[in-house]
């Protein structure tokens, strides 16, 4: 009889025991996830303003230079390893977003792959590039992606926030023409081979 009144009367103090418990639990979990959310948005426009860098460093030392430049193989080699090994930099960030949060679903790999096919057939070529290549460089180099951080998430939730649709679309692009730009590599690279 005893411990079923006590189990009555201790049972009201348990239960507000464990809801200010959960609640205090709660917002220690939403402060976690706001740092989180915090981070990634951050991280994101840091990696995108990198990105965008290459891009033009892409563009000024690949693109925009005079044909004798472009001759220079140990030049042009170079230039695309470095840019590479930037993206492959750039790249793990991302790959640590996505960890975080699976709405992060966007990364430069495409890039960074026709980067390396690219350095492929101009080593195999006798003549350089060709003038797809230089067409596909100068539309790859022209891309921006965004860098915001304002406005940077679609809903405001407490858990796996989707990043807006136009910093979503900026990578798609990239990640499309980057595909496209592949495949012809990819012919280009047998047809040298074979």
């Amino acid at each position: 009889m005893r411990i079923k009144e006590f189990i009555n009367k201790s049972l009201p103090i348990f239960l507000c025991i464990s809801i200010l418990f959960n609640i205090n639990l709660l917002n220690k979990l939403y402060d976690k996830q706001k740092k989180i959310d915090r981070f990634l948005k951050l991280s994101n426009s840091g990696t995108a303003g990198t990105v965008n860098i290459i891009l033009s460093e892409l563009e000024d030392k690949l693109v925009n230079v005079d044909e004798e430049k472009l001759k220079d193989r140990r030049y042009v080699i170079q230039t695309l390893n470095d840019i590479q090994r930037k993206l492959s930099l750039c790249n793990r960030s991302l790959e640590f977003a996505r960890e975080l949060n699976s709405n992060f679903d966007f990364d430069i790999y495409k890039l960074k792959e026709y980067i390396y096919k690219l350095r492929r057939s101009f080593v195999l070529s006798e003549e350089g590039f060709s003038d797809y290549d230089r067409q596909m460089l100068k539309k790859i180099a022209s891309i921006r992606l965004y860098t915001t951080l304002m406005d940077f998430y679609e809903e405001d939730s407490f858990y796996q926030k989707k990043p807006r649709y136009f910093i979503r679309d900026s990578y798609k692009k990239l990640e499309k023409i980057c595909d496209e730009a592949i495949k012809k590599l990819d012919e280009q690279i047998y047809e040298k081979s074979h």
